[in-house]
Parts: C-alpha cells; structure tokens; sequence
C-alpha cells in the first residue's frame, strides 16, 4: 500500500472489557468491515485490544483476538471502549489511565454498550452530551450523579 493510501485510512481501535457483548462489538466492527470490502480498499484499519493476553473475552465465551491496550502516539483516529456486564467489574486502571492519554492525544472517543461507563469513571463525559445502554444508566448515575446520560440509541458530541 502506498504512503498516500496509509494516510487516508482511518485508524479504529476497540477496547474490550471483559465480558463484553458480542452483538454490541460485531454491530461496530461488521459496518466497517463492509464498507472496506466495497470500497474495495481499507478506509478502516481495524484493532482490539485487551489489558492484558492477547484475547478479549465476549459475554458468550467467544474469544477475539486482541493486543494491548495502545499507548501513546499509537495513532488512532477513534477508539471504542466496549463494555457488557457489571459496571462494579469495571474498575481497570490500566483502562481508565489509556482513556485519559488517548483523549490527551486528541484520539476520538467513543462507548458502546457499558463503554460511556469506564468513559464517565475516567473523567471524560463531564460537560458532555452522551448516552449509555439502558441497563447500565442507573449504575452510572449513581456513581456519578453529576452526570446526565440522554435516552437515545446514540450521541455525537
């Protein structure tokens, strides 16, 4: 592939929780997989990563293949935090301080399912418009009752 071609491909990475839903992941991952196939080019460079292993393990027991978290200058255009289970789980460092320099790095960053949780714990969401899976808001905004997740299927802010 080309130098000019690299620079026209938009950089995605997932970070999967423990637990986390497959149909969440695969409903972000496919879309971007097609559009590569018609496109008849990568326009998506897709990676997951995990905290640790080389593994993420789904809510079903599927494994999908995954690296490390990313660290700095890791070049990402956006970044997914991919979450399903028990926000009581969540609690990962590792993620929450990978949160914090990838926005620090200007990454875009966004939640699937419980992903706006570890977001909101990282001290991303404050002053933000967002919105979480119905199952999680409650645990959300007890944790952080100064913040107020919308009921909608997405938010772009």
């Amino acid at each position: 592939m080309a130098s000019d071609d690299l620079k026209n491909v938009q950089k995605i990475g997932f970070i999967l929780i423990p637990r986390f839903a497959l149909m969440s992941y695969a409903s972000a991952v496919e879309p971007l997989r097609a559009a590569n196939l018609l496109a008849g080019r990568d326009i998506y460079a897709l990676s997951a990563h995990v905290v640790e292993g080389n593994v993420g393990m789904t809510s079903s027991g599927i494994p999908v293949p995954a690296t490390p978290l990313p660290g700095r200058g890791a070049g990402f255009h956006t970044v997914f935090v991919c979450a399903g289970g028990t926000p009581v789980d969540w609690n990962v460092p590792a993620v929450l301080a990978c949160l914090r320099q990838l926005a620090r790095d200007g990454v875009r960053i966004g939640g699937i399912s419980g992903g706006p949780y570890l977001m909101a714990a990282a001290g991303l969401l404050e002053d933000r418009d967002f919105t979480i899976h119905w199952e999680h808001a409650p645990a959300l905004v007890e944790a952080f009752p100064r913040l107020a997740p919308r009921q909608a299927r997405y938010v772009l802010d």
